[in-house]
């Protein structure tokens, strides 16, 4: 399995994109006045949805507390911005100056403002370009909302290097990275996904909290959420994306398997669903000696990935790797298993077996 290193970010949380405003560029610093709370949290809401890493509100002293700084920071930006996005008040002669900075740009949240808005004039040389190829790709997704999903979950598995080393223009934090680069890191993965699904009329959002890597290393994390029917389920395409073979652990999570791993803020504006998307695609075992059974009793019809939901047990690489061992040892050259691959998370893993006859 690829290595994670402890990583550090800032990330973005994105919920919905509103309609079609004036455009102010990235890194732009723009002031406003609001003369109510109302129209306060609105030019809030637009200036994050359109990525201005700085901007300015004043407000009348009446309507200014810290009550109302905090909420603006939790409720709005946190759900729409980045995490890192600061808030500094002054109080001038007759108004107070809200200054709201360290926004991190993010390529693929503008070009899906853009697509929704269709207005193509907000877009520079390179969103452009990327929002072009986006849609080349995924043109030729089609089929239901989850098989379209998985479509580009599976290119970004196939066609994006996660690295966290990061560059001197920080495209590795932006869909530009993962879409025109091929690399990018876990905020890039998510913005390329964020992109790609609002493309294909996809609900999603990002999602920024804490994930559990590296054998109980728990890190800064960003993955999404997709609405399928009437629910919310969870994707991490970036830790599926690092396994040997594609994985589909972190796919379409309920909080029932996904908080196993992940934390995340208890004001995100839509409710998980407690269920895993199609969770019987999870054999649910008591212990490894079950784990183990299954597998033999289950050999004789040649399955591809059989996956694993472990009940009040943590599962580690090793011990997986004693039984697979263990059963291919005593079983698997009878039925043409050539090797076996596994992937794992806290609670849950995935068996991938590759036949000699036959390629996954």
């Amino acid at each position: 399995m690829k290595t994670l290193r402890t990583i550090v970010l800032s990330f973005f949380l994105i919920a919905f994109l509103l309609g079609s405003q004036s455009l102010a560029l990235p890194g732009q610093n723009t002031t406003t006045q609001a003369n109510t709370l109302t129209e306060l949290f609105k030019q809030v809401q637009k200036h994050t949805d359109l990525c201005e890493r700085e901007f300015s509100i004043d407000i009348s002293k009446s309507l200014y507390s810290k009550q109302i700084e905090q909420s603006l920071l939790n409720d709005i930006l946190v759900q729409n911005g980045v995490i890192s996005m600061a808030c500094r008040s002054t109080l001038k002669s007759s108004y107070v100056n809200l200054k709201f900075y360290n926004m991190r740009y993010s390529s693929g949240k503008r070009c899906a403002y853009a697509f929704l808005s269709d207005d193509m004039e907000m877009l520079n040389d390179e969103e452009l370009l990327l929002l072009k190829t986006a849609k080349q790709i995924t043109d030729s997704f089609e089929g239901e909302p989850e098989e379209i999903e998985k479509q580009i979950h599976d290119y970004i598995c196939d066609n994006v290097e996660y690295n966290n080393a990061g560059n001197d223009t920080q495209t590795y934090h932006q869909a530009t990275g993962a879409i025109l680069e091929g690399i990018a890191n876990a905020d890039g993965i998510a913005d390329a996904f964020y992109l790609m699904c609002t493309l294909k009329g996809l609900g999603v959002m990002c999602v920024a909290g804490t994930a559990e890597v590296n054998d109980g290393i728990v890190v800064k994390w960003i993955w999404n959420a997709v609405k399928l029917g009437d629910k919310w389920y969870m994707t991490d395409v970036t830790l599926d994306e690092i396994q040997i073979i594609t994985s589909y652990l972190w796919y379409n999570l309920g909080s029932d398997m996904m908080s196993a791993d992940h934390t995340w803020p208890d004001y995100i504006p839509v409710t998980m669903s407690e269920k895993t998307f199609q969770s019987d695609r999870f054999i649910t075992v008591n212990s490894m000696q079950e784990m183990e059974q299954y597998l033999i009793d289950t050999l004789e019809s040649k399955p591809v990935r059989v996956s694993f939901l472990m009940v009040d047990t943590h599962l580690d690489y090793e011990t997986i790797e004693t039984m697979i061992k263990k059963v291919m040892d005593h079983y698997w050259d009878e039925h043409g298993v050539a090797q076996c691959i596994a992937n794992y998370k806290t609670n849950a893993c995935e068996i991938i077996l590759i036949y000699a006859d036959r390629l996954i």
